[in-house]
């Protein structure tokens, strides 16, 4: 009877190892260790706090957090809301024999951007080492997000639009900006559209325009929409200024 029942659980055993080893093959297990994907994050200022404290809290620079928040200056004030990490990012854990051009290669993206997230000096990387992989500038979908240089105020972007499929960005902005939009498109109907971040049309509806400039009544992300009224469609550039 003992014999029968050592036999027994020596047989469960080696099939939950079976099962194990199926589901969780050394490619796997190297794929899952190293690729994580991660969600937007915000941080609300609190007193005291500067942006060179926050940008060393969660281990970035003030010029990405510049760029997230499309920031023109280091100001900023309690109860503000600020964009740390992006979603568009993924988790990387560097493996053995990774360097940064190959990590780069895999993702699509330049050592340089690289660099840029990890506030990296060289490229000199080391197993077990964390890297933030900036994977693309559009947002899961399929906005494409605006961001401007550190220190800068506008940025200037291109595309094609259609009725049936409208160019839609994101930017980031704070109550009080000003905000200019600028259209240049060869099509009288061509238009924009401005929603703010509570979904409510600044310009948009039945008439679009070309040209906007207004004050934003809240912070967060605004969506800015081209599409062409006409038939057919249009190549365009669209010049966004907040100050």
């Amino acid at each position: 009877m003992r014999f029968h029942w050592m036999l027994r659980l020596l047989l469960v055993c080696v099939l939950a190892v079976s099962s194990l080893g199926v589901l969780m093959t050394p490619q796997n297990a190297l794929a899952a260790s190293s690729r994580q994907e991660t969600q937007a994050v915000y941080y609300t200022v609190q007193r005291g706090d500067t942006l060179s404290a926050i940008a060393r809290r969660f281990d970035t620079t003030v010029d990405v957090l510049m760029r997230l928040n499309n920031l023109s200056s280091t100001r900023i004030y309690a109860g503000q809301s600020l964009l740390v990490r992006s979603a568009a990012e993924t988790a990387y854990v560097v493996t053995r024999g990774d360097t940064l051009s190959s990590i780069a290669q895999r993702y699509g993206v330049t050592v340089a951007a690289i660099q840029a997230a990890n506030n990296l000096r060289t490229t000199v990387i080391f197993v077990g080492q964390q890297l933030r992989i900036p994977v693309g500038g559009a947002d899961p979908d399929g906005r494409e997000r605006i961001q401007f240089a550190p220190g800068g105020i506008s940025a200037t972007v291109r595309g094609y639009a259609t009725a049936i499929a409208p160019k839609r960005y994101v930017l980031r902005a704070a109550a009080g900006q000003t905000m200019t939009l600028n259209l240049s498109a060869q099509s009288v109907f061509a238009g924009i559209t401005l929603i703010d971040p509570n979904g409510r049309h600044l310009i948009g509806g039945e008439y679009r325009s070309q040209q906007w400039t207004g004050l934003l009544p809240l912070s967060g992300d605004y969506i800015v929409e081209v599409l062409n009224g006409g038939q057919g469609g249009v190549d365009f550039s669209l010049t966004v200024t907040v100050r």
